[in-house]
């Protein structure tokens, strides 16, 4: 059994990643989700509910475990990234190889029992140490992103993910974008939070 010690929002980890609701660090072979929102409280909730669900169908080595859950934080193991061309990258589910048919079922289980949303968005998965796919973030069910997360998003209080050009550095990347209106198109590395 893993022990965690003292792992609190204000544990010093590498910062890797910074969705809408939830910011994720990396601490040795940790990640650390920290919530922003309640919604991503919520998403790691559905996440721990979800592999529960896939334990007892034998598929739950598809995708990170919740390890451990309080009211600030989430923590998972940490997965290899998968690589990207470009920034950006695409799966196809059907030919790539890293996609193994335990994981198509895992897939069409969590979409089709659970309401799971956004399980083909390549961003959500990473690699385990065969190479093959492991879904790293499952949380969001198609009922709370139209009532909960979009009316959220469409008022500027959760940002949209998009991709752009960083009007600082010059690069293309993913922007965290507040609203229709919003004008800042800075990217998190030069200072939009």
């Amino acid at each position: 059994m893993i022990q965690l010690l003292h792992v609190t929002p204000k544990t010093v980890g590498k910062f890797i990643g910074l969705g809408s609701t939830r910011k994720v660090d990396r601490f040795d072979q940790f990640v650390i989700k920290t919530f922003l929102h309640p919604l991503g409280k919520k998403q790691s909730y559905l996440e721990q509910k979800m592999y529960e669900h896939l334990y007892k169908e034998n598929l739950h080595a598809n995708v990170a475990p919740v390890l451990h859950m309080d009211e600030q934080i989430c923590v998972q193991p940490y997965y290899r990234p998968v690589p990207a061309d470009f920034g950006n990258y695409a799966i196809d589910f059907e030919t790539d190889p890293r996609v193994t048919d335990s994981l198509k079922q895992s897939i069409h289980l969590l979409k089709d029992e659970m309401d799971c949303y956004d399980i083909f968005d390549s961003s959500n998965y990473a690699l385990n140490k065969e190479g093959k796919l492991m879904l790293i973030d499952y949380g969001m069910t198609y009922e709370m992103y139209m009532t909960e997360w979009l009316p959220l998003a469409r008022q500027g209080i959760l940002p949209q993910i998009s991709m752009g050009q960083c009007e600082s550095c010059g690069v293309v990347k993913e922007l965290r974008i507040y609203g229709e209106d919003d004008p800042d198109r800075r990217c998190v590395s030069c200072g939009k939070i």
